[in-house]
């Protein structure tokens, strides 16, 4: 494979290919922003509306889920809540899954700016969900524990059981990523993992156009904006899994000259940018957020369930369900449940001998 340059390495096809200034064009542009007192641009972070996948509470990641028609309709009423406060858009920044490039178009349609460049980057990307991808949540929960489930979905560190080859979704091989070196295709990400990733184009991309002045539209997912906001606002790891970004809320920042967040009067803590959304709708929409990050959407320990009622919590409705049968999510579940208790029985023995 001929080496990827730069540009590509940030996720972008060939034909994406904007540079920063360089020598005497960047002290050009640095010298007009100090003479003319150019004020930073406004950053927007959408996340896409609700997928096919989202409704029926499945392990999503990387697997390419289109919007629902509700997720349309949420992306729609995103759009309208910018028009109606008068924000413009210069530039657009979403990922290589359509769930996130339909909500683009959705809301670049509804501000009158389809002309508006945009740029889709592998590094935005939802977070990759390895061998959970195609999973029921409520499921895995039941099988594998809620406290379990919950590490991987809200903690900042911990890792999902790796995606093997022969896993249906196994994503090094889809063409949307050909240009992509396969080494940078991740087989499972934390939190962290994610913010890491989209961190070089924070710095080569996006930080540029809102020094230049741009306002910059970001529609990408849950947890690659959750990664944004952490590194934005420096949010600790104890508060990282309380933070939500509910389904086509706008997210607005504003920054100082030293492009530093300014906090806003409406901001909900510990975020320094303010949501577009009325104030009783917005606390709404969190507060299902936050029961969502209290538990596992559907998860709901059973009273003494029978066996038939056991299995049937264990292997609800899912797409991969649906395409490769209970028999295949049965043995992926307990594949899982296996390595999970046999690194809870070594890291066991591990703190006995320790003791010793």
């Amino acid at each position: 494979m001929p080496k990827l340059s730069g540009i590509d390495a940030l996720g972008f096809r060939a034909d994406d290919a904007v540079t920063e200034p360089t020598g005497i064009l960047k002290v050009v542009s640095s010298f007009k922003r100090s003479l003319f007192r150019q004020k930073p641009g406004s950053l927007i972070l959408v996340r896409h509306g609700e997928s096919g996948w989202n409704s029926t509470q499945t392990f999503t990641g990387w697997v390419d889920a289109d919007l629902c028609p509700h997720g349309h309709r949420e992306i729609e009423h995103a759009g309208r809540l910018l028009l109606a406060q008068g924000y413009t858009i210069d530039v657009v920044y979403t990922s290589r899954l359509k769930r996130a490039i339909r909500s683009a178009w959705i809301l670049l349609k509804e501000l009158n700016a389809v002309y508006r460049p945009v740029y889709n980057s592998w590094r935005l990307n939802e977070r990759m969900y390895g061998a959970l991808e195609g999973l029921s949540k409520p499921g895995t929960a039941m099988k594998l524990g809620e406290e379990v489930v919950q590490q991987w979905r809200s903690g900042l560190k911990a890792r999902p059981p790796l995606m093997e080859p022969d896993h249906p979704h196994w994503h090094k091989e889809e063409r949307k990523y050909h240009d992509i070196d396969p080494e940078n295709i991740p087989l499972a990400e934390s939190l962290e993992d994610t913010m890491k990733r989209s961190l070089p184009l924070w710095y080569s991309r996006i930080l540029p156009d809102l020094r230049e002045g741009r306002n910059v539209l970001i529609v990408a997912h849950g947890n690659s904006l959750r990664g944004i906001v952490k590194h934005l606002d420096g949010i600790s790891e104890e508060q990282i899994p309380q933070v939500a970004i509910p389904n086509g809320i706008p997210l607005v920042y504003k920054f100082d000259d030293e492009l530093r967040p300014v906090k806003q009067e409406m901001a909900v803590a510990p975020l320094s940018g303010v949501f577009l959304e009325k104030k009783g709708a917005l606390r709404a929409a969190l507060e299902r957020e936050a029961e969502l990050a209290k538990r596992v959407p559907g998860y709901r320990v059973p009273s003494c369930p029978t066996d038939r009622e056991a299995e049937r919590a264990v292997l609800p409705h899912s797409p991969l369900t649906d395409a490769l049968g209970k028999h295949y999510m049965t043995e992926l579940l307990l594949k899982i449940a296996n390595a999970e208790k046999e690194k809870a029985e070594m890291g066991g023995e591990q703190q006995k001998a320790s003791s010793v």
